[in-house]
């Protein structure tokens, strides 16, 4: 019980940081112009909306942002397992704003279905209620992510772009999504009755 204790802050740092991260990309890959903002705050001058240090550089900002609002929100104590449950649902639902599936004739619809599907389901584990707990979360959080990946990496033409995108469309958020995972076991261990 006493590694368990120890463990669970660690789990929940890295569920946070990686769900910044992946939260800030999607919003940049979302909202190309988005790097606007942050370029006059570095510096003035022409904005070169196109430029990917700055891109970079305003996903990073907005991924530092969230952590911090993350961690002083999750400091209030009925506040924490809302948290937790949003950020379940937010990982699943995620890849929906990434445009991905956009253009695929007749998946959307499949998309959206999935997506939410696996957001309930996150939200079921998240309470306890999932049948078969962690084997039948632990399918969830696989096919969710490899149906996602198979759907943003098949976009790309050259193998250059398939690291990008198994980089920060397959493997980022199933980190994060097993992160979260595992920080909610934790909290079952911890705490029973929550």
């Amino acid at each position: 019980m006493q590694n368990v204790t120890r463990l669970a802050p660690y789990v929940r740092w890295s569920y946070e940081l990686s769900l910044s991260v992946y939260c800030a990309f999607i919003w940049i890959v979302t909202h190309t112009s988005a790097s606007i903002w942050a370029l006059r705050m570095l510096k003035s001058g022409p904005i070169y909306d196109g430029d990917p240090r700055i891109q970079r550089t305003a996903m990073y900002l907005a991924a530092a942002i969230i952590f911090v609002i993350l961690r002083i929100l999750g400091q209030i104590r009925p506040l924490r397992t809302l948290l937790c449950q949003l950020a379940g649902c937010a990982i699943f639902l995620a890849p929906l704003f990434s445009g991905g599936g956009a253009d695929r004739p007749g998946w959307g619809l499949w998309l959206w279905v999935e997506c939410v599907a696996s957001a309930a389901a996150a939200l079921l584990y998240a309470n306890r209620r999932l049948p078969f707990g962690v084997v039948f979360g632990s399918a969830v959080v696989v096919f969710h992510f490899a149906l996602w990946g198979y759907v943003d990496v098949s976009f790309f033409d050259r193998w250059w772009e398939y690291h990008y995108a198994i980089e920060n469309l397959v493997l980022l958020p199933l980190f994060t999504g097993v992160a979260w995972g595992f920080y909610v076991w934790l909290l079952a261990r911890l705490d029973p009755t929550r």
